[in-house]
């Protein structure tokens, strides 16, 4: 019975890693584009603000 519940315990806590494992590399991608889109809103509100300043 013990051997069982050891069996089911080492089971349950690689699947515990194996999901944080997971977690941790979707949230580092969605990081990444979090990131690249927040360049290009910036280089967007920076040459808006060129161009108003060029017209007026």
């Amino acid at each position: 019975m013990t051997a069982v519940l050891m069996i089911v315990s080492l089971i349950g806590a690689s699947l515990s890693i194996a999901f944080g494992v997971v977690r941790i590399g979707t949230w580092l991608i969605d990081r990444r584009e979090h990131d690249g889109t927040r360049v290009i809103r910036e280089a967007a509100i920076a040459a808006q603000a060129s161009a108003e300043v060029r017209r007026g």
